[in-house]
């Protein structure tokens, strides 16, 4: 029985060791494994915290963009302005008409021309005869909304061009009355509804 316990006490300092060794690395493997999550845990917040910051860049106007968008709306009220100078709105229906290769025979603003039936017009209106070709007379019809200041046809009379020496026909003429828009106050609009009828 000694004999077992002096052999024990000789193992005993090894044993000792050999514990702690294992002690030791599984403290480092538990360690390293906490580490490894807390990197993940960082990068996972680090990719979150990215993509919440390119949302928000998206968000952000930059200061070319704000510039354009001001620009912009400097064109549009300028576009407004220019609608209220009858001057200005003959120029722009003259200088299509010729871009198109249309003989101009008459621009001229007209009153009362526009409006529904029981309606009066609350945009000006002009008379605008132009004398050429089919499709670049119907191609001005068609385009008159997109131009600088918006028009549209509410009123059309086609007829023959002839030649004036041989008589033939060779084109159309066309006398359309021309709506342009233009800003208008409620006030306005509701002044030009029709009554409407109390039972």
């Amino acid at each position: 029985m000694a004999a077992h316990a002096t052999k024990l006490k000789d193992w005993l300092p090894a044993m000792l060791s050999v514990a702690s060794v294992l002690g030791t690395g599984g403290y480092a493997v538990t360690r390293q494994s906490q580490a490894a999550e807390g990197i993940q845990s960082m990068l996972s917040t680090g990719s979150t915290l990215s993509t919440a910051a390119a949302a928000a860049q998206e968000g952000v106007v930059s200061l070319q963009d704000t510039e354009a968008l001001d620009k912009t709306f400097q064109e549009l009220d300028q576009r407004m302005k220019d609608s209220r100078q009858p001057g200005i709105v003959q120029a722009q229906l003259v200088e299509f008409a010729r871009s198109l290769e249309l003989e101009v025979r008459e621009v001229q603003p007209i009153a009362g021309a526009g409006g529904k039936k029981g309606q009066a017009s609350i945009y000006p209106a002009y008379r605008v005869a132009v004398a050429g070709k089919y499709a670049p007379i119907a191609e001005y019809m068609n385009a008159l909304p997109k131009q600088r200041i918006p028009g549209r046809i509410i009123g059309l009379r086609l007829g023959a061009q002839r030649d004036d020496t041989t008589g033939a026909t060779n084109g159309l003429t066309a006398d359309m009355t021309v709506e342009v828009f233009q800003q208008v106050d409620p006030q306005t609009i509701q002044a030009a509804q029709p009554a409407t009828e109390t039972k």
